[in-house]
């Protein structure tokens, strides 16, 4: 998983997240606020030429995030990246934190929110007939997801610590890597000696 770049989706400028599996390629589009809530605004599977934008843009974390805390994105309707829409009746996106705590990954141990489906996942349709979940990933036979299954974990100033695509938690992808932010201050020779004496 990767941040691939940025591409403009229905109208907002946002961060493409690329996702490489064994049998799958596809990306999403994200955005964040100032108060640390987090939107996916479409996905675009690059194995089966399938693509989808949301608006309005599903609200996938809820800042701040606490145990038990739950929230909805309400009157979705599913786009073409171009703007086209599908068509259909709007559908309501419920999402809750079913967990809260440190989660062991290859990167470190990361304080994180289980974030999984408040009443069930909701599945795009491709005119195909081909199910996908939000983030674009083709779904195969037999794998379900339901609710109160924690499909993301997050963590405060990382990111995405533990995600996974299958039912009940399994074959979990875990962070190995992450560069955090450095942050810098513009300042003169002269008020750095200054602090020395």
């Amino acid at each position: 998983m990767t941040i691939t770049g940025e591409e403009e989706i229905l109208g907002a400028l946002t961060r493409v997240r690329r996702q490489q599996m064994t049998t799958d390629l596809f990306e999403n589009f994200w955005t964040a606020d100032s108060a640390g809530n987090v939107y996916i605004h479409g996905a675009r599977n690059l194995v089966d030429d399938f693509e989808v934008a949301y608006l309005p843009p599903i609200l996938m974390v809820d800042a701040p995030l606490a145990y038990g805390k739950a929230w909805m994105t309400e009157g979705v309707m599913n786009y073409d990246l171009d703007g086209t829409p599908w068509g259909g009746d709007p559908y309501d996106y419920s999402l809750r934190v079913y967990f809260e705590g440190f989660v062991a990954v290859p990167a470190g141990d990361f304080y994180s929110y289980g974030v999984g489906y408040d009443a069930g996942p909701v599945l795009v349709r491709s005119a195909a007939g081909e199910f996908y979940d939000i983030f674009g990933r083709r779904l195969r036979a037999g794998e379900q997801l339901t609710e109160a299954d924690i499909t993301e974990w997050y963590s405060d100033g990382t990111g995405l610590a533990q995600q996974t695509t299958y039912a009940a938690g399994e074959h979990p992808l875990r962070l190995i890597w992450w560069n955090p932010t450095v942050f810098t201050e513009a300042s003169s020779w002269g008020r750095i000696k200054h602090l020395f004496r």
